[in-house]
């Protein structure tokens, strides 16, 4: 069954419907889900879809051929043509009067192996496809090729696309719907594991319980998550090494340039084009406290949860692992620590809410930014950090962000408002709760917004 991305669909069908030559660009990240996307959009058009190999270009021009001829002529289907350019151009006299979509999954695999094949696309897309109903796809999942070599300004291909899209993991919000019968605390966990990818999420068992699709997926050396950020990394990285230890770094609490390389034993400076690396893949993040009045120094944090919940658990736990003692490792070592962990994880679901109800405040009171701060008082002499800050042009919203078993009490309020002293701005206080919050007068007193994380999923799910 498709779940989700019906923005993503609706974006493909309006290309598709224009019945004029069209080229998209769609590329994101290993597992994201593109290849199901371009299926569930392909599946009732007549459609070549090519996955290229990492192989000859003999190979791939055998495999192109076959599927060519699959589709638009299937009595040659022992054909094969002598080259891409003629390959090219018997499509574009096919798809003349005729709606034909193409589809190339894997594009740079076609760009390493046949030279010259975007200057050969090129020369078609000018010559031959631009007057034709042919609307192809380029896909790929190396991020850095698609944006340099295929959407750059040097690319051959630069100025014939006609639209293009960055898929990213689903949101909280859709994950939701992944899990109509798990409670809600479950769905954000697996969220929080998964990072929303659209893969692992269907490597998640429904009927079984939490503790078990976790052990299942992470804590066997069979699980299908136990291999997985080291077999990406040395497929994207030339040297995993040393993005294994930042990683593990920043995974352990280290968020600090000078921090995460004191810890590897590097330079600050050495270390930079790594986490820079980290960055374009979107494993890493570099997070600045928004307003002026916080650190103008950033901090760096592990974006893609599930690398960050291999690194802080799994990575640490491989020998138990290795010796079959991995649901004993779980039991011991993560189960009691999940709530900890889950801490990042509802400050990223928090954003989603307040997006969402943003759209239904009064102009003045809208969010135009949103955040977290950090920063040093100068006045208290300490640091501050405050999970939660959004800037409008009337107030500042502050607040904080508790994903614990017990209910939040008035002494969390009483911290922020301490906190909040170092904003010489209006304020709106907002306090979120995993599990709801003890009765207290100073809620009220300071006109305090208390939402718990019921709340927050009864909003998302609310279409």
């Amino acid at each position: 069954m498709f779940i989700g991305r019906e923005k993503e669909l609706r974006w493909l069908e309006e290309q598709y419907t224009s019945d004029k030559f069209e080229m998209s660009i769609l590329y994101g990240r290993r597992r994201i889900g593109k290849t199901r996307l371009i299926k569930e959009f392909i599946k009732d058009k007549k459609a070549i879809y090519f996955l290229a190999t990492n192989g000859t270009e003999k190979l791939n021009l055998q495999l192109f051929s076959e599927y060519l001829f699959n589709i638009l002529s299937p009595s040659l289907t022992t054909a094969q043509f002598p080259d891409f350019h003629s390959a090219f151009k018997y499509l574009g006299e096919q798809a003349k009067n005729e709606r034909i979509v193409l589809v190339i999954d894997e594009y740079p695999y076609l760009a390493e192996s046949v030279k010259g094949v975007s200057s050969i696309l090129q020369r078609v897309i000018d010559e031959y496809f631009i007057n034709t109903k042919l609307f192809i796809i380029l896909c790929g999942s190396s991020m850095s090729f698609m944006e340099k070599q295929v959407l750059g300004q040097k690319s051959p291909l630069y100025g014939r696309r006609t639209s293009q899209m960055k898929l990213f993991p689903f949101s909280f919000e859709e994950v939701l719907d992944f899990f109509p019968n798990s409670s809600n605390e479950e769905a954000a966990i697996y969220y929080g594991v998964t990072g929303g990818v659209a893969e692992y999420l269907t490597f998640i068992n429904p009927d079984d319980t939490l503790d078990n699709n976790l052990i299942h997926l992470f804590f066997e050396t069979r699980g299908r998550l136990y291999e997985e950020p080291q077999n990406l990394l040395n497929q994207e990285l030339r040297d995993p090494k040393i993005y294994n230890e930042i990683l593990l770094s920043i995974a352990s609490g280290s968020s600090k340039n000078n921090e995460i390389a004191t810890t590897i034993g590097k330079r600050s400076s050495d270390i930079t084009p790594y986490l820079n690396n980290l960055q374009e893949l979107m494993i890493v993040e570099k997070v600045e406290s928004i307003s002026e009045f916080g650190s103008k120094k950033p901090i760096y944090r592990v974006r893609d949860f599930m690398y960050r919940f291999w690194f802080k658990f799994v990575k640490t736990g491989q020998a138990m692992i290795e010796m079959d003692e991995g649901k004993t490792y779980y039991y011991e070592k993560v189960k009691p620590y999940i709530n900890e962990y889950m801490g990042l994880v509802f400050e990223q679901i928090v954003f989603e809410y307040m997006n969402k109800k943003n759209k239904t405040f009064k102009i003045d009171d809208k969010i135009i930014q949103q955040g977290i701060f950090f920063g040093t008082d100068k006045y208290k002499k300490k640091e501050v950090e405050i999970d939660y800050l959004g800037i409008s042009s009337n107030k500042y919203y502050l607040g904080e962000v508790k994903w614990r078993n017990e209910k939040v009490k008035s002494k969390l309020l009483l911290s922020l408002l301490d906190k909040s002293t170092i904003i010489p701005k209006k304020h709106q206080y907002l306090l979120f709760s995993k599990s709801g919050f003890v009765e207290s007068d100073i809620f009220e007193q300071y006109d305090v917004e208390c939402i718990s994380f019921e709340e927050i999923c009864s909003l998302l799910k609310n279409k």
